[in-house]
């Protein structure tokens, strides 16, 4: 299990290394890139236990926008980052991850192997720009309809939806259980 652990705390900090000064990604976002979608909350696990100095942490920010430490707010203003109110202004600051080809193959091998097509690039690209907003309706604000469609029928971003819904119905408490 610790070796699991290590191998996705490398893949983590890898992906974090990626993001240049200046440019923030949500902790969804690194968990996709990293290679586990809904693995944000284990994405802020690595980064909270992360002593290594060499990866910039201060540049994974909750979806909302806002920095997880007042620390990391100054480490961003410092890189140039601009702030309304609170929050990281996304809409000038997120990162737009180049995405991994799958097992390490060009578009033109990918589509030539059957493996993935332009549609799905494009299609896994707008995934990403979902978990990159604070809400999936203001990641689809920008899409056409052909591409908002597909996005609504994928199964991360219903995944997503519903647990927006559940946390503003305030389904997303767990009942205490007596000890």
């Amino acid at each position: 299990m610790a070796a699991m652990a290590d191998a996705w705390s490398r893949r983590v900090y890898a992906t974090v290394r990626r993001i240049p000064p200046g440019r923030v990604a949500s902790y969804g976002l690194v968990a996709m890139l990293a290679g586990r979608p809904r693995a944000a909350r284990a994405v802020g696990n690595v980064m909270r236990a992360c002593g290594d100095e060499t990866v910039p942490c201060h540049r994974v920010v909750r979806a909302s926008g806002e920095p997880a430490f007042a620390r990391h707010r100054v480490r961003l203003r410092r890189e140039g980052v601009r702030f309304v109110g609170s929050r990281v202004d996304l809409a000038r600051h997120l990162w737009a991850a180049r995405l991994p080809q799958p097992y390490g193959m060009t578009l033109a091998t990918a589509t030539a192997h059957g493996t993935m097509n332009e549609a799905d690039l494009r299609h896994r690209r707008d995934v990403v720009q979902v978990y990159a907003q604070p809400r999936v309706a203001d990641a689809l604000d920008d899409l056409g309809e052909a591409a908002e469609e597909a996005l609504l029928a994928d199964p991360f971003v219903i995944e997503r939806r519903q647990h927006e819904h559940g946390r503003a119905a305030g389904a997303h408490r767990r009942p205490r259980q007596a000890h």
